[in-house]
């Protein structure tokens, strides 16, 4: 499937049913790396609806030219679980790169949040973290 905010979508694929989960993988990988790492582990467990992206620039989802900091990956990412979990409550599995956004999404989002898994990522320490690379 793929969702479009203004002139970017980013695809997505969705496993299951029930609580949502937001599983952004590591750069520069795709969606495929956290479905073959944890589609495993939710093998026996129902009760999950897992939501695999491909973050902006990976996969089959956009990279505009715009599209340069952080921020700005954040800012799509948190528009992405706006959209498709909508008022839901969620959690969220990163792995590296995604880990770093996935915590962003606890600094803006974690109202709605019930769970948080970090796999081999870097902590981000203020939301500055998320300003321009450059």
């Amino acid at each position: 499937m793929k969702t479009r905010f203004g002139d970017i979508s980013l695809y997505y694929e969705q496993v299951g049913s029930g609580k949502p989960i937001i599983m952004l993988h590591g750069w520069p990988l795709d969606h495929l790396s956290m479905k073959g790492a944890m589609e495993p582990i939710f093998e026996n467990r129902e009760g999950w609806r897992r939501i695999y992206v491909d973050l902006p620039g990976r996969g089959q989802s956009d990279g505009p030219e715009w599209l340069k900091t952080r921020e700005q990956i954040l800012d799509v990412v948190v528009e992405f679980v706006n959209t498709v979990v909508a008022d839901e409550r969620f959690c969220v599995a990163g792995l590296s790169y995604g880990g770093l956004l996935a915590q962003g999404l606890v600094h803006y989002l974690a109202h709605r949040m019930d769970g948080l898994m970090l796999l081999a990522t870097s902590m981000a320490t203020k939301v500055e973290d998320f300003r321009p690379l450059s």
